[in-house]
């Protein structure tokens, strides 16, 4: 019985939509859309029955129901098979009063004609089409938060049509803009930008519900909105730590919204629950990205705080605590360290060592057997338990290589001393000789009056 009544509701949707058959979308005739989706289902379908499903529709009437699946495309461009497909089914149990759910056969094979449509009216788009030109800047129109680009492509009705940018330097992959109006003669208007911020722009066409059916343009050249106001966002502190007991170690990166050319950073440097010290301000250049806050109180919690300025003011702060550690109670992995390159080898040196002892104590961490090597540059150190990562760029090799080397601690040799670890001795000698030396003129002279 269920055969039947499907068989005369799948009639009586034929009926309806015959008079749309001959009708146009963008130039192409539903018709064809609709006979190539019917040809599909008879050759293209695969049947496949849930258990005993097929006592009550066969191979004939799994093409019946694919078939209303080619009549409603039209509705599913802008929603999606499964939707329209339900929404078929319900109508069809308010018209014939059966009470049956549909099967999961019977929503497979009509979403199957869907889709089988959809990739056919999409094809017919893509010809229509052709391709989506490059969008171009109207530079006349280049603001601090808003531009309009210019499009050579005929935007289409039966089309949605979408923006997507990407800020250029900030790590940012491509996101919808939301903020766009597409002009029929072809100018695409962007609003709610931000100042002075790089951005390329690509025009995605959206063909229908499917994923497959998108068209991409080629993206814009790099476009810089206007600067505008005081920093937006403040700098992102990325490292705050106490080498010693009266020293503050701050890293930080760029505010990612800075609206203007960057002039100088400002340090905050607030001692917290202290009668006597009073808070700080320190100004850094606007290439800055590291700091050393010195001449503190051991024992004493500071509120560090950042902010950054351009022409037109000051930008929001970004703030972190910290407690300066008591004198002698720093551990070794605590302690701030040098990194020296000399030659074809790298030296790491405890910060606290290069004033109290001589150069003897230190870490070989890399040695090359060829002398010749020059160690040019130390990109990186990334140090974890027991062993040191560097990345070294060399004298003989092309780009970057990282090699991870486990610490060795040597004995003192003098034989590996290099001319320039000589010459710090030298220089540390010279500096000691010249203040006797200063001392003694200071005190011929105050015996002679």
């Amino acid at each position: 019985m269920a055969k039947y009544v499907f068989f005369l509701y799948t009639l009586l949707v034929s009926i309806v939509h015959i008079w749309t058959l001959g009708l146009y979308v963008e130039g192409i005739r539903d018709i064809d859309i609709v006979d190539v989706c019917h040809r599909s289902c008879e050759t293209d379908l695969r049947y496949t029955s849930e258990g005993g499903s097929q006592l009550f529709c066969d191979q004939s009437c799994s093409v019946q129901q694919c078939n209303i699946g080619c009549q409603l495309y039209k509705e599913a461009v802008s929603s999606s098979c499964p939707k329209v497909c339900t929404s078929s089914f319900s109508r069809m149990l308010n018209t014939t009063g059966v009470t049956q759910a549909p099967s999961q056969d019977q929503m497979r094979n009509c979403i199957q004609g869907c889709i089988f449509a959809l990739d056919k009216y999409s094809e017919e788009i893509r010809d229509k089409i052709g391709h989506l030109d490059q969008p171009l800047l109207d530079i006349s129109t280049l603001n601090s938060s808003s531009l309009v680009l210019k499009w050579k492509t005929a935007v289409l009705e039966s089309v949605v049509y979408k923006i997507q940018k990407k800020m250029v330097g900030m790590d940012s992959g491509w996101h919808l803009h939301d903020k766009v109006l597409f002009r029929a003669d072809g100018r695409i208007e962007l609003s709610s930008l931000h100042p002075y911020v790089t951005y390329k722009f690509k025009v995605l066409a959206l063909l229908s519900s499917l994923p497959d059916h998108i068209m991409y343009s080629n993206e814009t050249t790099e476009i810089t909105t206007l600067p505008n106001g005081a920093p937006s966002t403040a700098p992102r502190i990325t490292s705050l730590s106490a080498p010693s007991s009266r020293v503050i170690s701050l890293t930080w990166l760029p505010p990612l919204f800075t609206n203007g050319k960057l002039l100088s950073y400002r340090i905050y440097v607030e001692p917290l629950n202290h009668p006597v010290l009073n808070a700080t301000t320190i100004e850094t250049p606007w290439n800055a990205s590291s700091w050393l806050l010195s001449q503190l109180q051991s024992s004493l919690q500071y509120r560090i705080s950042l902010s950054a300025w351009n022409a037109e003011g000051e930008g929001p702060k970004e703030s972190r605590t910290i407690v300066t550690p008591s004198p002698g109670n720093l551990s070794e992995h605590e302690t701030a360290y040098l990194i020296l390159g000399s030659r074809n080898k790298v030296i790491k040196r405890n910060i606290l060592d290069v004033i109290q002892h001589s150069m003897e104590y230190m870490d070989l961490v890399y040695r090359h057997d060829n002398s010749s090597i020059l160690v040019r540059a130390l990109n990186s150190l990334n140090q974890t338990e027991g062993s040191d990562t560097f990345t070294l760029t060399n004298g003989t090799v092309k780009g970057t290589v990282k090699k991870t080397f486990t610490k060795q601690t040597n004995t003192p040799k003098h034989n590996e001393r290099s001319w320039s670890m000589h010459l710090i001795v030298v220089l540390i000698g010279f500096a000691f000789f010249c203040t006797i030396i200063k001392s003694f003129i200071c005190a011929s002279m105050l015996a002679k009056r």
